[in-house]
């Protein structure tokens, strides 16, 4: 996931359905998972928001 959301520059609803489509899924059911992890890696410091 950390791959597939640095490729999509951060953007939760783009790596939702890059993920999804590989696994099989609804994007839909995904992006609050992928919300998750990212809002957890922004919370470790890991990643930032850009307030561009």
């Amino acid at each position: 996931m950390w791959i597939i959301l640095q490729r999509q520059d951060w953007e939760a609803d783009r790596a939702a359905e890059v993920l999804a489509e590989q696994w099989g899924i609804a994007s839909e059911s995904l992006r609050p998972e992928v919300d998750a992890w990212v809002s957890h890696f922004q919370d470790e410091g890991l990643v930032r928001r850009c307030t561009a």
